[in-house]
């Protein structure tokens, strides 16, 4: 900090009266004014912020009328003064406001879910989607909930939601938002009971170097499908699996000849030709 050299002039048997111009600012963060310093011909005077982290002024002194530069850097208030002699003292009032004004609070006034009433089959998942309004709301934390994890299962994401269903029954969905909710009845049945299995396709010729996708098909097509166990039990030289996920299997054609596919599900079981050129 520039120590105040203060120079005592005698004028006329008086010390002359400083002035400064304007006596009051009112600035942002980040913004500049100039501030003048106004004295008789000859007089000396110093200048300096009271607070330099609210605003600042280089800390100097001067003769006559002389303009400075006040920077704004933080909210708050200060002053800018210009001495004398430690006894002729001008000042100017400067007040630092946000240059970004806050943003008012939002609070959601409602909350819907769609669809309001869910049915699903043991095994089958849906998404639930939630509306909010006001659409400019800024507060309160998203929250998703299912009273009866037994029956399902929910997974969130932001405004939506998925449900898996677990096991027959019934049980609630809800949602809610800052002081506002919404709910929706999820209903779960059981899966028809799972007679035949089939792979699709039935039979398939593809050239060595190709691959292909078979899947199961279910009867009833509701029927909830135990694990699956695929294999090539004729022509291992002729095909074989890649991979296996999610009731599908998939095949790399290796050379010419004939391959079968077989699929187990329990005790059922379906097979798919496959013939090599």
């Amino acid at each position: 900090m520039f120590i105040a050299i203060f120079a005592m002039i005698f004028v006329r048997g008086a010390y002359a009266q400083l002035s400064v111009s304007p006596t009051t600012m009112n600035l942002k963060v980040g913004q500049t004014a100039m501030l003048t310093v106004s004295t008789p011909v000859g007089d000396m005077y110093s200048i300096k912020s009271l607070d330099p982290f609210v605003a600042s002024v280089v800390d100097s002194f001067g003769y006559n009328t002389r303009t400075f530069t006040v920077t704004a850097l933080k909210v708050g208030k200060t002053k800018i003064r210009v001495s004398q002699l430690g006894s002729y003292v001008a000042e100017c009032t400067v007040v630092v406001t946000n240059d970004t004004p806050s943003t008012p609070e939002v609070w959601p006034e409602s909350a819907t879910l769609s669809p309001a009433r869910l049915t699903l089959k043991v095994g089958e998942q849906a998404s639930v989607d939630a509306t909010v309004r006001p659409d400019n709301y800024n507060q309160g934390s998203l929250k998703w909930s299912i009273d009866d994890e037994r029956t399902a299962n929910v997974t969130p994401n932001g405004l939506s939601a998925t449900v898996d269903a677990v096991a027959a029954g019934t049980t609630t969905l809800r949602f809610s938002v800052g002081n506002v909710s919404a709910s929706c009845t999820v209903i779960v049945t059981e899966a028809g009971e799972l007679k035949t299995i089939d792979i699709v396709p039935a039979s398939i010729e593809l050239y060595a170097g190709d691959r292909c996708k078979f899947h199961v098909k279910t009867t009833p097509e509701n029927a909830a499908l135990p694990a699956l166990s695929w294999e090539v039990t004729q022509g291992t030289s002729v095909a074989k699996i890649l991979r296996t996920e999610s009731g599908n299997c998939y095949i790399d054609a290796l050379r010419p000849g004939q391959a079968v596919l077989t699929v187990t599900a329990g005790n059922l079981k379906a097979k798919a030709k496959i013939f090599i050129k």
